[in-house]
C-alpha cells in the first residue's frame, strides 16, 4: 500500500515504522503484556483464587526482569 501511495501515511509516521529501535520495543512490550492479558483472563474464571493471580503476576514480574536494562530504559520514553 505505501509502495503504491505515499501519501497513505505522513513522514513522521513513516521513519517511525521503518525504525527498527520501534519494532523492538514492539517486541518487549508483547513480552510485557502478554502475562498481563492472562492475569486478565484467569481473573475472569469463576474458579480463579489468589493463588492463581498471584502466580501470573509473576510471570508478568519475570518478563519484566528479562528485559534488558538498556532498552527498557528507551521503553520509558513512550
Amino acid at each position: 500500500m505505501l509502495n503504491t501511495d505515499p501519501t497513505a501515511m505522513n513522514s513522521t509516521l513513516r521513519s517511525i515504522v521503518n525504525n527498527r529501535s520501534f519494532w523492538t520495543n514492539v517486541e518487549y512490550l508483547v513480552k510485557i503484556l502478554e502475562p498481563a492479558k492472562n492475569a486478565v483472563k484467569c481473573v475472569e474464571y469463576v474458579s480463579t483464587t489468589m493463588a492463581d493471580v498471584f502466580l501470573v503476576l509473576i510471570q508478568m514480574a519475570a518478563a519484566i526482569k528479562a528485559l534488558p536494562i538498556e532498552e527498557s530504559e528507551d521503553l520509558r520514553e513512550f
